[in-house]
């Protein structure tokens, strides 16, 4: 996940980008967010925001919301939420104490899903320790298909160990009551440390879950990142994401993957003319028999990658990039199936006035043994007049992805929007 944020009289920005990988390709995706918020008095707060999937299946989605303050520890908020599947209208409370913060919230949406209705939601939340918190809340839905009692309960808490070295614990159950006496219940627990001082920057995260009730999955995900910064300029980088899911009512469902990659980038010191990074990544997925999604079929996949920049002019970029992807399959009953796949990706950055920058690209993708050979352009117009990110919108005429880690089975044609961060 990576967040921005900047603050200018009454006016505050916020960008958020995050992305999941799972075995389950339901759960994986990457979506882009932003958020803008005006205070118009010292009670009143509008805001508009807006969610954008990049990957995966998660539908766009807009709002508008007024915060009043009552009194100094009573706030009342209005939410209006509208997208693809239907609008809702959010109503809500929320009471500040000395203890800790109380707040209900009532939603009658206007959704298309047979799954949407009528809820009322009442929580609490305390202060634990340093940087921690518990809680607690409760769900009524009073119509759709989930109509019931959805009650969760959780602690986390963050240790600051020393300079640098931090610590992260937390839990939460979740049980849903539906009609009758089915009831589902869920489990997390989540561990991760970061540590950053000298140059050396580690971070994992590790989490468990535990479904029981109508499914019986028993999952877990594990993400690794270590850095170490030379005073060559040179960073050495290396990363290790791995997921598992068993399904215990039907295991020829269970699947799992992992990825590990390894590289080094150079950045010199003196200068910040030109930055090259090279990278080594094997993926190995293991799918299932009904496995609809062709990103996590069984496979290992190789490869290598080279990404620089270099500053021609004090007004023009060049960027690029090429990668090669070897990829075997075990295909059931016969012979393993093996692809050879790379990509080349050039572009010119031309700066403009005003902190505007115009970039055209031109992509290249080929499949050795299918002989399939696709190329195109790409246009952005970018703004950089913020501190360390870069907003921009543009056209893509080309139909695949340049990431050669999954098999696409999507088109990449259309507009999109980059938010870029700078350092």
């Amino acid at each position: 996940m990576l967040g921005w944020r900047h603050q200018r009289d009454k006016l505050s920005l916020e960008a958020e980008i995050q992305d999941k990988s799972f075995s389950d390709a339901a759960l994986s995706g990457s979506l882009a967010a932003m958020r803008a918020s005006y205070q118009w008095t010292e009670q009143l707060i509008a805001s508009l925001e807006h969610q954008q999937a990049i990957s995966g299946d998660v539908q766009p989605q807009s709002a508008a919301t007024m915060e009043y303050a009552l009194r100094e520890n009573i706030s009342l908020t209005a939410r209006y939420v509208f997208g693809p599947d239907g609008d809702a209208w959010q109503g809500g409370a929320t009471w500040d104490t000395p203890y800790g913060r109380l707040y209900a919230q009532q939603i009658t949406p206007e959704l298309r899903s047979v799954d949407s209705g009528t809820k009322t939601l009442v929580g609490a939340e305390a202060p634990f320790g340093s940087g921690g918190a518990v809680y607690t809340e409760y769900q009524w839905d009073h119509s759709g298909q989930q109509r019931g009692l959805r009650s969760i309960a959780g602690i986390r808490r963050d240790w600051r160990i020393t300079e640098g070295l931090t610590l992260l614990i937390s839990g939460e159950q979740a049980t849903q009551q539906l009609g009758g006496a089915s009831e589902n219940e869920q489990l997390a627990v989540i561990g991760g440390m970061s540590y950053d001082r000298n140059g050396i920057k580690l971070s994992t995260r590790n989490e468990l879950r535990r479904q029981r009730g109508a499914i019986s999955l028993d999952q877990f995900a594990s993400f690794n990142y270590g850095e170490l910064r030379l005073s060559s300029g040179i960073t050495m980088i290396g990363e290790y994401r791995v997921s598992n899911s068993d399904d215990l009512l039907l295991p020829d469902q269970s699947t799992s993957f992992e990825e590990a990659s390894f590289g080094f980038a150079i950045r010199p010191i003196v200068h910040d003319r030109w930055n090259v990074l090279f990278k080594l990544t094997r993926l190995d997925s293991e799918a299932t028999q009904t496995q609809l999604d062709n990103r996590y079929d069984d496979s290992t996949s190789n490869l290598i990658s080279a990404d620089w920049s270099l500053q021609l002019t004090p007004k023009i970029e060049w960027v690029g990039k090429h990668a090669l992807k070897t990829k075997l399959t075990n295909l059931e009953q016969l012979a393993d199936l093996e692809t050879n796949t790379s990509l080349s990706i050039q572009r010119l950055n031309f700066r403009l006035p005003r902190n505007f920058t115009l970039g055209t690209e031109y992509r290249r993708l080929q499949q050795k043994e299918a002989r399939d050979d696709r190329s195109g352009w790409l246009g952005e117009v970018m703004w950089n007049g913020l501190n360390h990110v870069g907003l921009g919108v543009g056209y893509n005429f080309t139909e695949f992805s340049s990431d050669l880690r999954f098999d696409s089975d999507y088109s990449e044609y259309g507009w999109f929007l980059r938010i870029q961060g700078q350092y």
